[in-house]
């Protein structure tokens, strides 16, 4: 008499847990700021915005678009510039606080000195590797993430980029 009622507490159970297992991240976007610690010195601040658009279980794709707002840093004065930068990234989330991905990112900078008679601008794309920290839970997330560019160059060291932020739950 109670095996049919244990089987169908434990069948429920199951199917509770599955359902939450397969869970996908929600759809989210947001604002960061950032820098890089490369060199061992913060320079390259940063502000821009982002994105999570879940795929498959706990898989998401991870646009994020900054611009390096004290670039070049020149104190001197003597020249000018701008630069953004691009990271795509696929994460998978173990856990609702964790994500870890690799991708690439894409970063465009232009240079000039009038003074010097100088107009530059160039490009440069590598791969990337990132670790994600958020909170799990709420509409609104606050994160921390850190980027590990040039993990596959063997002619450089790798690079570091941390950005925190804000995320919003679309849905």
């Amino acid at each position: 008499m109670h095996r049919p009622f244990a089987r169908a507490v434990l069948l429920s159970v199951l199917t509770a847990s599955m359902a939450v297992a397969q869970t996908r991240p929600p759809l989210q976007a947001g604002v960061h700021g950032g820098f890089d610690f490369s060199d061992g010195e913060i320079d390259n601040e940063r502000f821009g915005a982002q994105a999570s658009v879940p795929v498959v279980w706990r898989l998401t794709i991870d646009p994020v678009f900054s611009y390096l707002y004290n670039w070049p840093s020149d104190p001197s004065g003597t020249f000018d510039g701008s630069a953004w930068q691009g990271y795509l990234t696929a994460r998978i989330h173990p856990f609702s606080f964790l994500g870890v991905g690799y991708g690439l990112t894409y970063v465009h900078a232009s240079l000039e000195s009038p003074e010097l008679g100088i107009s530059e601008s160039d490009s440069d794309a590598t791969d990337v590797g990132v670790i994600a920290l958020t909170l799990p839970k709420g509409r609104v997330r606050p994160f921390a993430e850190m980027y590990l560019v040039d993990l596959l160059e063997r002619q450089s060291a790798v690079g570091g980029h941390l950005l925190f932020g804000v995320n919003m739950r679309l849905r």
